[in-house]
Parts: structure tokens; sequence; C-alpha cells
């Protein structure tokens, strides 16, 4: 990631942003912001030592 991605909020970062802004908002299709490579990143930023339950 370069340093501008960093200072450019992500799409789920609005969102998340604007949910705590807006208690009352409401999001019917949250899927089309889900892509292969959020996921990817998701995966490797997981604790790896983290206890199984």
């Amino acid at each position: 990631m370069t340093q501008s991605m960093d200072i450019v909020p992500s799409r789920l970062e609005r969102l998340g942003r604007a949910a705590k802004l807006d208690k009352q908002l409401k999001f019917n299709n949250l899927l089309h912001h889900i892509t292969p490579v959020l996921l990817f990143e998701a995966y490797y930023k997981l604790n790896r030592k983290a206890v199984k339950r």
C-alpha cells in the first residue's frame, strides 16, 4: 500500500464513519463492497497467535 492510499479512507471506512454518525442509517446491500483484495488483506491481518475457542 502506498502512502497516498493510507491517507484516503477506504469505502468500508467511510461506511463505518457514516454508521457511527447516523445510528438510524440502514444499509441494504453491502456485498458489492466486499472484494477479493479486501478478503485477502483481512485474512493476512488475522492474529495467528489468537486462542481458538
